[in-house]
């Protein structure tokens, strides 16, 4: 993982992924354009199924500066926070989510 804070947003009962990246990275020009991003946040945030997403699930998003940034989504953390915050979540078991 590259050495850069990340965004971190945490999913709420109710979002969806391409939500939460589209209110916090859009707009964007194509619809293309904003799956394309959904894909990379997914993958950088763990998330094997877009579709598919938890209240308190943590969402890395876009490294500080890299995709454009409409309002800025919760505090940046650092790779390794961001690392910690996948790990937690990975070991939490799926009853508990």
């Amino acid at each position: 993982m590259p050495n850069q804070a990340y965004f971190v947003a945490f999913v709420k009962p109710g979002d969806t992924l391409s939500g939460i990246v589209r209110d916090t990275l859009g707009p964007f020009r194509t619809h293309q354009q904003w799956m394309t991003v959904v894909a990379e946040v997914a993958r950088r945030s763990g998330i094997q199924d877009p579709e598919r997403v938890f209240p308190g699930q943590p969402v890395l998003l876009s490294p500080a500066g890299q995709e454009a940034v409409s309002r800025p989504p919760a505090p940046a953390i650092s790779p390794r926070e961001a690392e910690q915050l996948r790990s937690a979540w990975k070991a939490t078991p799926q009853q508990e989510r």
